[in-house]
């Protein structure tokens, strides 16, 4: 062998027992306990911090280390378990199958941090270089329990960590990772440092991945963040990405919150220059910190692009919400503009409820623009409510401001609606040495939203503000306001300059105000130095502009003087003719003295003229004196109404009152009632009144134990009334006699004061007081009420006997406070109508038996009813029409929520019968909206009498139905009947709808709608006589209406006989006729009337005809003739005169002016003169003489051939009588006496058909 071989063999096996030995110290190190603890110690000694307090184990079969602790930084570990596989070590792999630790604290200190974020900075440029000799690296399980870290900025702690990780091939993967209930607390965050040096984002550096990077499936659950008072929550939150060299891939980032709700990001990010980002978020946000009403779809947003131009996009469905902007982060001023579009009106919710209903809101527009040092934006909302636009043409809110470094400028706050409503507001606000804002408004008939403010008005005018907030220290300018308009529908106007602020104390400079609004004018002047000096006047002609219940004048006068922390106000105010409500007073007087600062120091007095209080006089004076702590009130008052009462006492820490009543008397219009001792009184959170009584004439109530509120202890109360002189003040001709007595008992209870009471009525009459002996109305043996108010029940139970065993009325009823349930019985035994009459004025006959028993059970609100009211042998007249009414016989019968009726009666020679049902439900509403009826109306020759205008004989056969609205169909005959008016009733013209009769109240205007279909017969021919005509009608109508149209009425009604006085002269109706054809107020007219003419064969006469609305009138004759003929023998009976032209003329004048004088004064006189019997045709007129002299003259018939006229001068002292006797139709004898006289024989004949004129 030779020496190479040999010594390569020695060589060869050297080196394999050197790799044996260390093969077998590597298994002593790795797979012994002994090799554990050496592997501990050497690290120990390179480590001085490190220590551990035992091990137990080898590193491939199981290392546990105990209490390790490492000093810098500070690291606490309570146990580590680490189980290395051997078997992987061949491949060659480093596998770490399992490392536990328990109990981790680390502690890293500010100065640590920072060289661990130098260290980063340092060493993080590029990717990370791997040995090639590196192995793969697997750590199968990575568990981490109850840990703590404590870092500068926040404290870490959770539950449970679990992770596995590898390394294979340089490509680093970490999935999954979970981490359990953790809990970070946030600490305060230092200042930040200035910044300095270049824009950070101007030029980023390179951040390729160090080393190929997944992470999968990291999982965070119930984690909890505390900054401050708050506490955020998470429920879990998810990750998952890859990077790779300059490739950052965001696969998930899921997060989800109780409290805020989701939030989801996917992203996609070169970190090199340009650093081009695409990124798109999802946020749904939790309704449960919306506000109520506001629900909201998930917000969506992408942002896309490069450092230098990164453009974003928010876009929400709900509310129409989209966004869009773009900002440049390189630039150190980071440039930016953006737009938003909003819906507002889906952000109605967010309104109270009052403007919700009113404003209507569309779309608004902002768009914003600048950067770091200056931001522009401007604001487009248009919108409509009460007085401002409407929904076509809406009013707009336009707003352009601008911001910078401390400054905040106001460019232009505009509110616009048309060209004529106006509000514009411009100024500007600088923060930067304290707050200080210039603020100009202008108002152009800017009117105030009634419905919101209860206010209504217009306003126009100025104001200029400016001020400043510095510290403590504050100021406030106000100069050249000047408003004008209206308000309340009066005018309004108000000045005003001043000065106001705190310097180490309050002032007040240079202030003038002056206003006038609702008829009070207001005016001030003053200021505030160390001292005040403030004076004013508030005067008002009429006070209803401020108080619309009330009337009177105002005027008053304030002063306000002293230092400035000891002010004194005083006040003296008058008014005179004041009316509120029922309280009516000639005059009043207030003379005040105050200081609020000296425990409210006052003295005051209140002095009331003559008062007229619901009719009662009275007047006096209410004082008071004294300051917060101890004080005095005295009323007294002489009249009608009197008084006499003294109270004294202060207010305690606890802010109740606690005094006593030294004196009260009380004169009152049916009692005087005096206090019978002074009384001690508390009023506050626990109220106290001492025993004590009231003593009057009549009566005496007293309180006959202390009297605790809330109440802690029974008390009782009594009364005794004799409530005959009671009754008195409210009786009218009657009288009442009778006592009663009164004991009631308060007691606690669970769930507040129950109340037990009963009381008794002696044996007492009810008497009506007529001219005579008082005449007895009703009388009763005595009577009993008793009442128990409980949690569960309140009982009543109230009985009026007639004698021991027979009652008049008995009422028992039960109500359940907390349902509102209600049980009760009424009974009325057999009662008297007859005892009735006395006090119903409009009757004259009142006779029947009325007999009633019912009971309610259901809702205090709406309960049924069941049971029966009867009256039998009813009789009644009525005063003012003498309708009679007899026999009648009325049932009522109810079943729950429905009454059933049936009525028989007699009115004068004729019989009816009504009978009908009604149902009715619950709720509100108008009445006929609730109510279901019916009812059938027949009838036979029913007199209906309204004396003296209205005789008539009826037989209807009706039938009426509600539901909703009222249909009344059928037939009303008019048999006979006579119609007389000589003027129309006051029912004929009503009361205008917009008048208000001061003490009514208003009535509810809902209209019931009404259908008809009704048949009107006039039987026979109807008599009418009224405003001068005389005739009968007969004819049929029919009346219908579909509601809400208005009444049809179609139909003749025929004038078969009938005269009309018109000119003076009694007219007959040769024909009439009245057709409706719709509107009732217009109907088609067609009447002819003629006077009759004796002795000759001329028909004159006057024609109307056409629809009422357009009614031509006009005159004829037989034969025909012009219309100066016609007038002429309508008025004399004759043609008119024809003896020369001038004569003529004459005689036409006078025609005229006696035709005036007739319809004044001859047609009333003429037609009294037509009713004396024998006496016939009298006739007013004027006419010339045979010498040409004017004359009145009076003409008539007596019998029917002698003829009487007289006349009388009307321009000369003349007078003529003329007789005529007719011996046929054309011949007659006239004797004529005047200055001359004369007797002549006349004969008339008639030559031509167009003129008859008498013939000598």
């Amino acid at each position: 062998m030779s020496l190479s071989k040999r010594l390569l063999r020695i060589g060869l096996t050297a080196l394999g027992g050197i790799m044996a030995i260390i093969l077998i110290l590597l298994l002593l190190l790795l797979a012994t306990p002994v090799g554990g603890r050496v592997l501990v110690w050497q690290a120990e000694q390179h480590l001085p911090q490190l220590t551990v307090g035992s091990v137990n184990g080898s590193v491939l079969g199981g290392l546990t280390l105990n209490d390790l602790r490492l000093s810098d930084p500070q690291v606490l570990i309570s146990r580590v378990h680490l189980n290395v596989s051997s078997r992987a070590l061949l491949k060659p792999e480093l596998v770490v199958q399992k490392l536990t630790l328990d109990g981790l604290s680390l502690t890293l200190e500010a100065g640590n941090e920072s060289q661990a974020t130098t260290s980063q900075k340092s060493s993080g440029q590029g990717p990370l270089d791997l040995p090639e000799w590196l192995v793969p690296l697997r750590l199968r399980s990575l568990t981490i329990n109850k840990a703590q870290l404590i870092l500068p900025g926040a404290d870490i702690q959770w539950q449970s960590l679990q992770l596995s990780a590898q390394l294979v091939e340089g490509h680093f993967t970490l999935a999954p990772l979970t981490l359990s209930k953790t809990q970070i607390s946030l600490k305060p965050a230092p200042e930040p440092l200035p910044k300095t040096g270049p824009w950070p984002l101007a030029k980023l550096p390179d951040l390729p991945a160090p080393l190929p990077i997944t992470l999968k499936r990291i999982q965070i659950q119930d984690l909890s963040v505390q900054q401050g008072e708050q506490t955020h929550k998470l429920d879990s939150a998810s990750v998952a990405l890859n990077w790779q060299q300059h490739q950052l891939q965001l696969q998930q980032l899921a997060i989800s919150s109780p409290d805020y709700g989701r939030f989801d990001l996917t992203a996609e990010t070169q970190l090199n220059w340009p650093y081009r980002v695409d990124a798109q978020a999802s946020v749904s946000i939790n309704a449960a910190i919306l506000p109520k009403g506001l629900n909201l779809s998930p917000v969506e947003l992408s942002l896309n692009g490069q450092m230098d131009d990164l453009r974003w996009s928010v876009q929400e469905q709900s509310l129409a919400l989209s966004s869009k902007g773009q900002i440049t982060l390189t630039d150190a001023n980071t440039p930016f503009n953006a737009k938003l579009g909003l819906d507002s009106s889906r952000l109605s919710p967010l309104l109270p409820p009052e403007l919700n209903r009113q404003l209507w809101l569309s779309k608004l527009h902002v768009t914003m623009a600048g950067d770091s040092q200056q931001q522009r934006f401007s604001l487009t909302q248009p919108f409509a409510m009460e007085a401002w636009g409407s929904q076509n043409a809406p009013a707009q809110l336009q707003l352009n401001a601008s911001h910078s470094k401390g400054l905040l400028a106001l460019n232009e706050l505009l509110i616009q609606s048309g060209e004529k409503q106006r509000l514009l507001t411009q100024g500007q606000l600088t923060y930067q040495n304290g707050l200080s804002w210039q603020l100009d408004t202008a108002l152009t008939r800017v009117p105030i939203p009634q419905t919101l403010t209860g206010i209504n008005g217009i306003l126009n005018g100025q104001v200029h503000q400016q001020g400043q907030w510095l510290e403590a220290q504050w100021w406030l300018k106000i100069s050249d306001l000047e408003l004008d308009g209206q308000l309340q529908h009066q005018p309004f106007k108000l000045t005003a300059n001043a000065r106001l602020g705190q310097h180490e104390q309050w002032f007040v400079d240079q202030l003038t105000l002056s206003a006038e609004a609702m008829a009070l004018n207001l005016d001030a002047q003053g200021k505030l130095t160390d001292q005040w000096q403030l004076q004013g006047t508030l005067n008002s002609e009429s006070v209803a502009g401020l108080l619309p219940q009330a009337e009177g004048s105002l005027t008053s006068q304030f002063h306000v003087s002293g230092p400035q922390q000891s002010p004194q106000i005083m006040v003296r105010a008058s008014g005179e003719q004041w009316y509120l409500d029922n309280v009516q007073m000639d005059n009043w007087q207030l003379d005040a003295d105050y200081r609020p600062l000296r425990s409210h120091a006052v003295e005051a007095a209140l002095t009331l003229g003559k008062t007229r209080l619901r009719g009662y006089r009275t007047a006096g004076q209410l004082h008071l004196s004294g300051d917060r702590q101890a004080h005095k009130l005295t009323l007294s008052l002489d009249g009608d109404i009197g008084a006499q009462v003294s109270l004294s006492g202060g207010m305690e820490s606890n802010n109740s009152w606690q005094g006593q009543v030294i004196q009260a008397n009380w004169k009152l219009p049916y009692e005087r009632l005096s206090l019978d001792k002074p009384i001690a009184l508390t009023l506050g959170a626990q109220s106290h009144v001492q025993a004590h009584c009231w003593q009057g004439q009549f009566s005496q109530w007293c309180l006959n134990q202390p009297l605790n509120w809330p109440l802690t202890q029974t008390t009782e109360l009594s009364a005794q009334v004799d409530y005959g002189p009671w009754a008195s003040h409210w009786l009218t001709d009657q009288q009442l006699r009778g006592q009663a007595e009164i004991n009631a008992r308060l007691t606690p209870g669970n769930r507040g004061p129950e109340l037990s009471l009963t009381g008794s009525s002696s044996p007492g009459h009810w008497y009506y007081q007529g001219s005579e002996q008082p005449l007895e109305l009703l009388s009763w043996s005595g009577g009993k009420v008793k009442l128990e108010t409980g949690a569960e029940a309140w009982d009543l139970a109230l009985k009026l006997n007639q004698t021991a065993t027979l009652p008049i009325v008995d009422l028992q009823g039960q109500l359940n406070p907390q349902t509102r349930q209600l049980s009760a019985k009424l009974a009325l035994p057999e009662f008297d109508l007859n005892k009735l009459l006395p006090v119903i004025p409009s009757l004259d006959q009142l006779a029947g038996n009325l007999n009633a028993r019912v009971q309610a059970q259901g809702p205090l609100e709406s309960p049924e009813l069941t049971g029966q009211i009867t009256v039998s042998k009813a009789e009644m007249r009525i005063a003012a029409t003498q309708t009679h009414i007899q026999q009648g016989h009325f049932d009522l019968n109810f079943t729950g929520r429905q009454l059933d009726y049936e009525s028989q009666f007699i009115m004068g020679q004729g019989q009816a019968e009504l009978e009908g049902q009604a149902q009715w439900q619950p709720g509100e509403g108008p009445w006929h909206q609730r109510i279901q009826a019916s009812a059938w109306l027949q009838g036979h020759q029913l007199e209906l009498a309204v004396l003296p205008e209205l005789q008539a004989s009826l037989s209807p056969n009706l039938h009426l139905n509600l539901d909703k609205q009222l249909s009344v169909t059928g037939q009303l005959t008019v048999d006979n009947g006579k119609l007389t008016l000589s003027q129309l009733p006051e029912s004929a013209v009503q009361v205008s709808d917009d008048m208000v009769i001061q003490g009514q109240t208003q009535q509810d205007k809902t209209p019931l709608p009404i259908n008809l279909a009704l048949a009107l017969v006039l039987d026979e021919p109807f008599v009418v006589e009224a405003f001068d005509f005389v005739g009968a009608i007969d004819g049929q109508l029919t009346a219908s209406q579909t509601s809400p149209e208005p009444l049809q009425l179609f139909g003749n009604l025929d004038v078969t006989r009938g005269r009309y006085q018109a000119y003076g002269q009694d007219l007959q109706v040769q024909q009439g006729r009245v057709q409706f054809i719709g509107t009732p107020s217009n109907p088609v007219v067609q009447i002819s009337a003629i006077r009759p003419l004796k002795n000759t064969d001329v028909k004159a006469g006057i024609r109307a005809s056409g629809p009422a609305s357009n009614l031509s009138v006009e005159l004829f004759s037989d034969p025909t003739m012009d219309q100066q003929t016609i007038l002429s023998y309508i008025l004399t009976g004759r043609k008119p005169d024809d003896s020369g032209p001038q004569r003529s003329g004459k005689s036409q004048a006078l025609l005229l002016a006696a035709n005036q004088g007739i319809s004044l004064t001859g047609g009333s006189l003429g037609q009294a003169l037509n009713q004396v019997p024998v006496i016939n045709d009298v006739t007013f007129d004027t006419e010339a003489n045979a010498s040409g002299q004017a004359l009145a003259t009076v003409s008539g018939y007596i019998g029917d051939r002698l003829y009487l006229k007289y006349g009388v001068g009307l321009l000369e002292p003349v007078n003529e009588l003329t007789v005529r006797y007719y011996l046929l139709d054309q011949l007659w004898l006239e004797a004529l006496s005047s200055i001359d006289r004369s007797v002549d024989l006349y004969y008339q004949f008639t030559i031509d058909e167009d003129e008859a004129a008498p013939k000598d």
